[in-house]
């Protein structure tokens, strides 16, 4: 609750001196999070905050899935994606899978850590 507690005296801080601030939940898992721990009763009034287009998991299509699979099976390649992707099932298997098998598969938490 400490934590909780924290970052929302860090969010009031942003707000305050504006008229209006919105901040974009990406993930619906986010959306309901907040929801449920009671985190919106606990934000400034001139907060609103926006649902986004969906995390990467659930937003994905399947042949782009298929696609990283088989890019993922070469050797010349590697993959950097963020966790969660990496069991997402494809046509045929995962990237978990593949990295299970030595494919060279790489966790990033931001776009930054691909470099």
């Amino acid at each position: 609750m400490e934590r909780i507690d924290k970052d929302v005296r860090r969010i009031a801080e942003a707000c305050r001196g504006r008229d209006r601030l919105q901040i974009m939940e990406i993930c619906g898992t986010h959306t309901v999070s907040i929801f449920r721990s009671g985190v919106r009763s606990l934000l400034p009034e001139g907060l609103r905050l926006v649902s986004g287009p969906g995390c990467p998991v659930c937003v994905t299509a399947q042949r782009h899935i298929d696609a990283a699979i088989d890019l993922a099976a070469r050797s010349d390649v590697i993959i950097a994606t963020y966790g969660d992707m990496i069991r997402v099932p494809g046509q045929k298997g995962s990237l978990e899978q593949l990295r299970a098998e030595g494919a060279h598969r790489r966790q990033i938490d931001a776009p930054a850590g691909a470099g």
